[in-house]
């Protein structure tokens, strides 16, 4: 969950068992070059729910490859 219009989460939902792990994109595609920040909630019935402040930063496009990177939940 977000509030951000220019924030796109694949897939929006997804359903993770036991002492596995799952892999979802955040794109941030902003029509200007600005920043701003958002809260993006990840909810699990049994843990509860995690609250994480996203920073974005639109910029210029360029030639470089994007930033990828992972954390664990919990």
């Amino acid at each position: 969950m977000f509030t951000n219009e220019y924030l796109e989460i694949v897939p929006d939902e997804i359903i993770i068992k036991a002492k596995e792990s799952r892999e979802f994109n955040v794109n941030f595609r902003p029509l200007i070059i600005a920043e701003t920040s958002t809260d993006m909630v990840l909810k699990n019935p049994i843990l509860g729910e995690f609250k994480y402040n996203l920073a974005l930063k639109g910029v210029a496009p360029t030639t470089q490859r994007s930033l990828a990177f992972k954390c664990s939940l919990g």
